[in-house]
């Protein structure tokens, strides 16, 4: 999918040139939380105590290395697409003209 954003960027889509594109970051999300989530099962061996890998929230929870990968992922995708940064801009409240 990063290819895809460089791509779109460059200009080499001709739709995305006309302001047309729908941008699928979920499927490149699940991929990042799954990856991170078998890398981090690597570390567990039969029969350890499952609880400091599932929701403890240590350095050894695999749940927390997932997230992470996805939180990563995600400002990465944001920087790629352009939309780093834009949020706080747009969710400030119009300023309302006064009734004197």
């Amino acid at each position: 999918m990063d290819e895809d954003f460089r791509a779109m960027k460059a200009g080499k889509y001709s739709h995305c040139s006309l302001g047309v594109a729908k941008l699928n970051y979920g499927t490149v999300l699940k991929q990042a939380y799954l990856a991170a989530l078998a890398d981090a099962l690597l570390r567990y061996r039969f029969p350890m105590s499952p609880h400091e890998f599932l929701g403890m929230g240590g350095s050894s929870d695999i749940l927390v290395a997932a997230r992470e990968a996805v939180k990563t992922k995600a400002k990465e995708l944001l920087v790629l697409s352009g939309s780093a940064g834009r949020a706080n801009a747009r969710n400030q409240a119009p300023s309302v003209p006064s009734r004197d």
